[in-house]
């Protein structure tokens, strides 16, 4: 991830992780809803876009969202072993 481990510091390190989409549950969910409603969006009502996301997010929210988190939380101790020890 760093090219220079002495750049590494923990707060440097958890921003870099903050900002990355892959890394942050929020952002793998939203992309989910979106690719959802792009799918299966026929009438381009604002109405329809609310009801698909809606959809989505009950259908399998739950499940998936602790997916995600779990996921986070791994590459996040992953990129701990990075950090120095001083």
């Amino acid at each position: 991830m760093y090219r220079d481990k002495k750049d590494v510091t923990l707060d440097n390190l958890l921003k870099e992780l903050q900002i990355q989409r892959k890394l942050n549950s929020i952002e793998m969910m939203w992309a989910t809803v979106k690719g959802y409603v792009a799918k299966y969006n026929t009438s381009f009502s604002l109405a329809e876009v609310e009801r698909l996301a809606r959809e989505r997010i009950n259908n399998r929210g739950g499940k998936e969202w602790s997916n995600y988190v779990r996921h986070a939380v791994v590459e996040y101790l992953d990129a701990a072993d990075y950090i120095p020890m001083e």
